[in-house]
């Protein structure tokens, strides 16, 4: 009995043993199973390792992005400042440089217009200045107005011009080594045939079609490029005293100050012959004289071929000696005179067309130039 017992209680420890077991398992089963449904829902997902790694990353990633964003924005704006700020600077230098370009160009027409001999001239020349707003500082005309006595600075002969270290063609010497074929086609091409292009214009002030801006009057006599005392040797036996006295405000004076001057001129008109006769009589032979200084054996060409060259370099200026692609044609020239190879010249007049391909006005000048020249070779002579 005892041992009955004994193995009865045994068995019960046992079965008391494995109902605490199956419990036990039973709790960790459904823990285990309360965890994955917690772990299904989004909340575990998002707030997984895995998903908790990548947003790291991402955010990591982000604020990289927003940083570089940030200090691309503050550079931008430093430079949007910087530029504001040279542009200013450049725009003041720019206001400054014109102002007193402005105020050297007036304060020169003003010493012109008292550089006469006589005072009351003087006077109504600072008049008209002042009244005609040719002056834009408004506080320096009143005082011209104003003044009671006309400072006088009288005019120097002393001087040197270009004009005058050159060596003289006299008009009588110039219509000996031009022909008049050729006076007529520079006079064509500068004024126009028979003069229909100054005419157009009823033979008033232009301004300069190229570089700095300066009034022309005539047959291209350019204002700005000569001195007064040429001016009034050059124009003084056409025009009258008053014209004279209002286009001298011109001469010497180049730049943006012209425009409102020429605006003032335009009830000046020169006379299509006076125009000519200035052109031919004073103009031209000074241009020789430049052609002869460059090519000193220009005199041997006959009449038409001379003049040929005479319109070149009227028209390009004394260039022979000149570097570069453009000045290549001017070189051979210079080059095929001093070896006496005339019959090379034409050639290179028409090879210039190059420069100009598309304005026809100047390829048929050089066209013009180089059929002259040749006519003056005649059909011998332009032959090699």
């Amino acid at each position: 009995m005892a041992d009955d017992a004994e193995n009865l209680t045994l068995e019960e420890q046992r079965l008391a043993f494995e109902e605490r077991k199956w419990a036990d398992e039973f709790s960790l089963r459904k823990l285990e199973m309360e965890t994955k449904a917690r772990e299904g829902t989004w909340a575990a997902k998002l707030f997984s390792p895995l998903t908790a790694t990548i947003m790291a990353g991402i955010l990591t990633v982000a604020g990289s992005v927003a940083a570089t964003l940030i200090q691309n924005a503050h550079s931008l704006r430093l430079e949007q400042q910087r530029f504001d700020a040279t542009k200013d600077l450049e725009k003041e230098k720019f206001l400054s440089s014109k102002t007193l370009d402005i105020q050297k160009q007036q304060h020169e027409m003003i010493l012109k217009m008292i550089g006469v001999e006589d005072v009351d001239q003087a006077r109504k020349n600072l008049r008209f200045l002042a009244e005609t707003e040719l002056i834009a500082d408004r506080k320096l005309a009143e005082r011209l107005l104003a003044a009671k006595e006309t400072p006088l600075i009288r005019p120097s002969s002393t001087g040197t011009s270009l004009s005058s270290i050159l060596p003289t063609v006299t008009p009588e010497e110039f219509k000996r080594r031009v022909s008049e074929d050729a006076i007529k086609m520079i006079i064509g091409f500068e004024g126009g045939a028979d003069g229909e292009k100054f005419e157009s214009n009823r033979g008033r002030p232009i301004l300069s079609s190229s570089g700095v801006p300066s009034i022309v009057i005539g047959i291209s006599y350019d204002l700005g490029l000569v001195t007064p005392d040429k001016f009034q040797s050059d124009w003084g036996p056409y025009l009258g005293q008053a014209d004279m006295a209002r286009l001298a405000a011109a001469v010497g004076v180049r730049g943006a100050i012209v425009r409102g001057l020429h605006q003032q001129l335009q009830d000046v008109s020169i006379r299509w012959e006076d125009a000519v006769a200035v052109f031919v009589g004073r103009v031209l032979p000074e241009h020789a004289a430049r052609l002869e200084t460059s090519l000193p054996n220009v005199r041997d060409l006959p009449q038409h071929s001379y003049g040929a060259l005479l319109s070149l370099i009227f028209n390009r200026g004394s260039s022979f000696s000149l570097a570069g692609d453009r000045y290549q044609e001017m070189r051979r020239i210079r080059e095929a005179m001093a070896a006496r190879q005339f019959s090379e010249i034409p050639g290179q007049i028409r090879a210039m067309t190059r420069l100009w391909p598309n304005m026809k006005a100047l390829m048929d000048r050089r066209e013009a130039e180089a059929n002259l020249f040749e006519k003056g070779l005649g059909p011998q002579l332009a032959s090699p």
